[in-house]
């Protein structure tokens, strides 16, 4: 029985499908079959899991009787796979890692190349690894070189994080190194060509540390302007934005970024200039006259909100400097600053508990919203009775410190008697009086 099994898998290999399990897993092997016979289904499968997912080559390249596909086509075909599948990690995206477990997959022996060459063979197509010669180098049938990166490093005496730079997006395929293991072979004329355009970039002198062209333009790497001006990687990128900058490579050949002197001097040497804040005091003086502070001193002085001080500074003066610790800042005129901030403190603001603001003649005043939620009316009714009345309004601050306008509630009282409601809303005609007001307030706030 389980030889009949085993004969109607080996039938099924002919046909493009992929065995699964129940559960959707594809099976590596079957009960009963020799190792052979499980290599056999493997190759379908992977076949059949390539052609699943590109379907057009069947119709790129077709078979003859032999299931081999026609001679003259094979070479396309190669390509075709090599391509899309000739990196490990593309073939692992196409069929997962199972393949190349030993434990589970013996038969495929765990090498990549062995289930690349050994799946596409039946259908006439020779995708075994290249070896390459004594220089690790391989000729293909259309006579292109491939190389290892081993080659470029010997021969054109270049390091190897700079060879990786110009070895990315270069066509590449697997082969055989001089030890027999697996190596990667890449375009002997494309990475040439891209190495010839490294070495010809300009190279700053190391004794001077800058690069001169023939135009008499000084350049430099940011690691100059480090060590010449003593500032950190943060500073130095604020100077290098808008300067001009060019390929080039450093003293000792590595590959960087050459920026045009003068203008990142000049740059430097603006910043360096700004007005620096006393370390003990916190704020520059100018010709012993105007003062200038950061927004950092007047929030720790004055203990103010930093939106309400963005507010509070829009009209104040205020230059470019620089604070204790040298980095840039906005300093604002000290003393209108600290006197618009002075009158914003001295405003009268709210109780906190209560919401309310009593004067020294005993007068209650109250912001207009809290006022209007207390009673549930709309800002439109709120509007129709205070319009054209007379009634007292001073600037306060609310509960939370923002400045708002304040009324005067015995006046609000007496504009709101008398008014047209409707059935919703909650005074009712002449039937509120200011302590009743105050009293309905006060519950409104604690709820």
């Amino acid at each position: 029985m389980a030889k009949e099994t085993l004969l109607t898998q080996n039938q099924e290999i002919q046909v493009p499908s992929i065995l699964r399990d129940k559960g959707g897993r594809i099976r590596w092997s079957l009960p009963g079959n020799s190792e052979e016979e499980n290599l056999m289904l493997g190759i379908k499968n992977i076949r059949a899991i390539f052609l699943e997912r590109y379907p057009e080559f069947n119709e790129l390249f077709p078979k003859g009787e032999d299931e081999k596909i026609i001679e003259d086509k094979r070479g396309q075909a190669e390509e075709f796979i090599l391509d899309r599948i000739g990196k490990r990690q593309e073939f692992v995206a196409l069929t997962g890692e199972s393949p190349f477990s030993k434990n589970t997959v013996p038969y495929f022996q765990g090498s990549y190349h062995f289930v690349l060459e050994k799946s596409f063979n039946p259908w006439g197509l020779d995708l075994s690894l290249p070896k390459v010669d004594k220089e690790t180098r391989w000729t293909d049938a259309n006579g292109n070189n491939w190389a290892s990166s081993y080659f470029f490093r010997k021969n054109f005496k270049i390091n190897g994080p700079t060879l990786s730079k110009r070895l990315i997006g270069v066509p590449s395929r697997a082969g055989v190194g001089l030890k027999g293991h697996e190596i990667r072979l890449y375009n002997e004329a494309e990475v040439s060509r891209r190495i010839n355009e490294f070495f010809a970039l300009p190279q700053v002198d190391s004794s001077i540390g800058q690069y001169q062209n023939e135009d008499g333009e000084c350049w430099a790497p940011a690691n100059y302007f480090k060590v010449n001006h003593g500032l950190s990687a943060e500073k130095l990128s604020k100077f290098m934005q808008g300067v001009r900058s060019i390929a080039g490579r450093d003293g000792v050949g590595h590959e960087t970024i050459l920026y045009n002197v003068p203008e990142v001097t000049s740059q430097i040497n603006n910043f360096l200039l700004l007005p620096r804040v006393n370390n003990e005091t916190g704020s520059y003086t100018e010709n012993s006259t105007s003062s200038w502070v950061s927004r950092r001193v007047l929030r720790s002085r004055f203990q103010v909100s930093g939106t309400s001080l963005s507010s509070l500074l829009v009209d104040v003066p205020q230059i470019q400097g620089r604070s204790r610790v040298g980095a840039e800042v906005v300093l604002f005129d000290e003393s209108k600053a600290s006197e618009k901030i002075s009158e914003f403190l001295n405003l009268p603001r709210v109780d906190k508990v209560t919401g309310l603001y009593t004067d020294e003649n005993n007068q209650t005043w109250v912001p207009q919203f809290y006022f209007r939620k207390s009673f549930g009316l709309q800002t439109a009714t709120m509007r129709r009775h205070l319009r054209g009345r007379n009634i007292n309004v001073i600037t306060g601050r609310d509960i939370s410190g923002k400045v708002v306008e304040l009324y005067n509630q015995e006046d609000i009282m007496d504009a709101l008697k008398g008014g047209n409601y409707s059935p919703k809303e909650k005074i009712e005609k002449d039937s509120i009086s200011p302590d009743e007001a105050n009293e309905q307030l006060r519950r409104f706030l604690e709820e």
